[in-house]
């Protein structure tokens, strides 16, 4: 590769005021503390901003669960097996994929079902 490289950008460029913020999906394992029809609190290794959407994604008995979900709360961990690091978070669901608010709802109802 030669060296400064090629410009190969052929747009304008403008600078963009503020913080703007680029979003990567990724994803990591999570540990739930509490599932409720409303929402749910994790165990993360990584902080997440209040306001920030996330994507739920699970399977809840032997039937998939997808949803999305808003951070509401943030603060380390509590719980006595926690890492330095571990976060608890809680989240209220905004949305639900397919029969998921179904699903949630039958397990809360019957969890060995």
């Amino acid at each position: 590769m030669a060296w400064p490289p090629i410009e190969r950008r052929q747009g304008a460029r403008v600078s963009t005021p503020g913080n703007p913020e680029l979003i990567v999906p990724t994803s990591w394992p999570i540990q739930v503390q509490d599932l409720a029809a409303g929402g749910l609190s994790f165990i993360s290794s990584y902080r997440l901003a209040v306001g920030r959407r996330v994507r739920v994604l699970g399977t809840l008995g032997s039937r998939p669960f997808r949803a999305i979900a808003q951070v509401c709360w943030s603060g380390r961990a509590r719980w006595p097996a926690a890492r330095p690091t571990d976060v608890e978070i809680g989240a209220t669901f905004v949305g639900f994929s397919g029969d998921s608010e179904h699903v949630l709802h039958e397990f809360l109802n019957h969890p060995t079902a």
